[in-house]
Formats: structure tokens, sequence, C-alpha cells
């Protein structure tokens, strides 16, 4: 189904019964068959309270509204479009809402560097899972790590679902892949003895709590 013609809408944010928040609104897409256009109706959970307040989740329902009540669509979204198209006039609008901001800088990172060299210019319906497979079996052949082929192929995954919840596809082809066995990494590791002479050597309390938290309570960089 392609996306019919703008309906202007305000949506709704709903309080769920397990402490989330949870947006709703519709779109409306052109049945092939009829031609005419048909309700559906969409629904996730944004957050949870009380890390989101309501007034962040209506912001991320603003956002996706945007893009179904007109926004900067400058087509309807169908099978022809490529993946690039979809990923700049519909997937990132709608869902890079509430993406944080290291969360958007690694995704653009992994979006120019592995993922649009490949599939940018393919056709959304042109997409196979041999494609998408071959994609991460090639990038742990060039010694990609783990880390880096699982979020492409988390990108990939979830931006092909969307096209399928906006009946844009009828199926994900990147649901069923798999990522490569990949050679763990050596990782540098400090040795023990460095760590009383790293610690004596900090002149104050605060610096010695950073240090020691940070050696045993395993801090992600972002």
């Amino acid at each position: 189904m392609a996306r019919g013609r703008s309906r202007y809408q305000r949506g709704r944010v709903v309080a769920t019964e397990a402490g989330g928040w949870e947006i709703h609104y519709n779109v409306y897409l052109t049945d092939p068959a009829s031609g005419k256009p048909k309700r559906h109706h969409r629904s996730r959970v944004v957050g949870l309270a009380p890390k989101m307040r309501k007034a962040e989740a209506e912001t991320i329902l603003a956002a996706e509204l945007a893009a179904v009540n007109g926004g900067p669509v400058a087509r309807v979204a169908d099978g022809t479009l490529s993946f690039g198209e979809w990923m700049r006039n519909f997937y990132i609008p709608m869902r890079g809402a509430n993406w944080r901001p290291a969360t958007r800088r690694s995704n653009d990172g992994y979006l120019k560097k592995q993922i649009y060299l490949r599939l940018e210019h393919v056709p959304l319906k042109d997409i196979s899972k041999f494609q998408v497979q071959m994609l991460f079996n090639q990038l742990a052949a060039a010694g990609y790590s783990y880390n880096v082929v699982y979020h492409v192929r988390d990108i990939i995954k979830a931006a092909l679902a969307e096209a399928v919840e906006q009946d844009v596809l009828e199926r994900n082809v990147a649901r069923k892949t798999v990522i490569p066995e990949i050679e763990e990494r050596e990782k540098p590791v400090l040795p023990v003895e460095w760590y009383a002479k790293l610690l004596a050597g900090l002149r104050t309390s605060r610096d010695r709590a950073i240090f020691l938290i940070a050696s045993f309570c395993a801090l992600r960089p972002s």
C-alpha cells in the first residue's frame, strides 16, 4: 500500500498500566486494489515514567505526526523507494525523535560508513536476505568488531521492520539474518600493580572516588 493524502491529526499520549507512555495515531494508506485510502492505527510505548515526562512523549508523538501529516515527505512511501530515501525521509524523522545525542551520532556513523555504501540506492523491494547477510559477512571479514556488526544489523532490521509496519513492504528480510562468528579482539588490561600506584597519585577524595567507580562499576562511555 502507498501512503495516501495527508490528514491533519493530533494523536494522543496514554499512560499504560505498567507505567509507560504510549503514543497513538493513524496513518492513511492507499489500498492498491480499490484505490481508496484506508486507515491504519499505530501505537507504541516510547518511554517509562518517571524517567520520561508526558511532555517528552508528546514531543516524540509530534515528530512522528510531522511525517504523517505532511512533513518533509516529497513522495509516497512504497517499495520503489531506495533504502537511503526511506531512512532520510521516513524512518529517521519518525524514530530518531527519541534518540539520544550519542545514539544519533553513532547511528549516523554506521549509516554513512557501513550501510549506505552498500544499500543507499537499492530499492526497498529489491533488498534480499542474501544481500543483507552478505553485508554482515563482509564486514566481519574486513575486521569489524562484533559491536559494529551488531549495530549495523540492528539498524537495518529496525528500518525494514518499520517499512513492514507501514505496509510499504510485506516482510522483513533482515529478521532471520545472523551475526557471523567474529573472533573477540584482545583488549589492553591495566596491570593490577598499577592500580595502587595510580590511586596513590590522586590528590583529592573526589578524584579517588571517580577512579574507583570507573574501575569497578563498568561505566559506559556515553
